[in-house]
């Protein structure tokens, strides 16, 4: 993230200086450096609209064609757009004249294929109803372990073309294991064919889903509220934390070790315990009331300590994306599990678009006074969230209180 302030101040404000903008803190920060961060965040919350407007129109429709078709064609193509970010870091990495514009590009253009609908589509073929949040946790986990070691490897690395290179490696490599080892899931296709053939109004459609009940559209506000906190926490806290609390490089390093570590932990070896304790419902109610806590403790911080102790606390947020999951998941039948996936995501992908933007609009509103308003406004969306999710039905929201019984259809 520093380099691309770094590269913003040099190419659009005139920085001509040989230290790099994360080397100064405080009121000696250089004005180019500031401006070159505001050019930085402003990019990333563009580009994350941009993804996530494409997953929008996407998702809903590539989960209903994995009905039909099959999961691991469309995997494999979100894993070969997935090459598109690293490939574009090693050739702004190669020329220094190259506007970090290409790299949001690239990240965008990701948007189109959510390889995580599709994933937890896949396990939803196999794994029965009352292990689904469990299994969805530990796809989780796999991603909190990236998220562990890729700063320490990044550190050791010492360089960012390297790091870079070896981040297109592993996505190679994640393409190479999905095309010959991943098994295709999908044993009985639905071939019941949707009405409209209009590709503008298919998203739509398949998205009719999420007004099928009083359950799915809880389920729909939780995803939309819980999408805008997550991703303006995810897109703009870090660089929030480098203007207001000077975090340095090592700093954000260790900010990723603890989210990863303590991500392993939560996803892959407390939720499934939660559950069988409190039930999903009250899962949701827990995981989002850390949300609230961890998004006031990010609006208040005035040192590093209290942000490293709201980000522990921001860990047992992620219970809720597996159980929302499992909650969709366990409601509709066998032969609907891409469309109900891709819908929520595409609702939520709404949310991750407006998210960014608009706190980021809360934040320029405020900065003057109270610079950590974006993340109390957050802390009351998820407080929404604790709401919404309260209000599910115990009955239906529960695994172990469904028994085996198939979904009614209302749509």
């Amino acid at each position: 993230m520093c380099s691309w302030n770094h590269r913003y101040a040099r190419l659009n404000h005139g920085f001509d200086s040989t230290q790099d903008c994360s080397s100064f803190t405080g009121s000696n920060k250089p004005v180019a450096c500031k401006d070159g961060s505001q050019d930085a965040q402003n990019a990333s919350a563009q580009a994350n609209l941009i993804s996530n407007i494409l997953t929008f129109f996407f998702s809903a429709l590539l989960g209903s064609m994995s009905d039909r078709r099959g999961r691991k064609g469309i995997m494999i193509i979100g894993c070969i757009l997935g090459l598109l970010t690293p490939m574009m870091l090693i050739w702004i990495q190669l020329d220094s004249s190259i506007s970090p514009f290409w790299y949001y590009a690239g990240s965008a253009i990701n948007g189109v294929v959510n390889w995580m609908a599709i994933a937890t589509s896949s396990l939803s073929d196999v794994i029965p109803k009352e292990y689904r949040a469990s299994s969805f946790a530990l796809l989780i986990a796999g991603f909190s372990l990236g998220f562990a070691f890729s700063p320490a490897i990044s550190l050791f690395l010492d360089d960012n073309l390297t790091t870079s290179i070896m981040s297109f490696a592993l996505m190679l490599l994640a393409l190479l294991i999905n095309v010959i080892w991943f098994p295709e899931t999908l044993q009985t296709p639905n071939i019941v064919e949707h009405a409209s053939n209009n590709i503008f109004m298919r998203p739509f459609q398949e998205m009719i889903i999420l007004n099928r009940d009083n359950l799915f559209r809880l389920l729909s506000a939780l995803a939309f509220f819980s999408g805008m906190v997550g991703s303006a926490d995810q897109s703009l806290l870090v660089y929030y934390v480098e203007d207001q609390l000077d975090f340095n490089k090592t700093d954000i390093s260790k900010m990723f070790v603890i989210l990863g570590i303590c991500g392993i932990v939560i996803q892959g070896l407390l939720i499934k315990p939660f559950i069988s304790l409190l039930g999903e419902r009250l899962v949701l109610v827990v995981a989002f009331s850390f949300g609230v806590l961890c998004n006031v403790l990010y609006g208040i911080s005035k040192t590093k300590q209290m942000i490293f102790v709201a980000l522990v606390f921001s860990s047992f947020c992620g219970m809720s994306f597996p159980t929302i999951s499992a909650i969709k998941s366990n409601n509709v039948n066998e032969f609907e599990q891409g469309r109900i996936q891709g819908a929520l995501f595409s609702l939520q992908a709404l949310a991750y678009g407006i998210g960014p933007v608009f706190l980021r609009f809360v934040y320029s509103r405020t900065k003057d006074y109270l610079p950590g308003s974006m993340f109390l406004f957050a802390a009351a969306l998820e407080l929404a969230a604790v709401a919404f999710a309260y209000l599910l039905p115990k009955d239906r929201a529960n695994s172990k209180r469904r028994g085996h019984s198939t979904p009614s259809q209302h749509d």
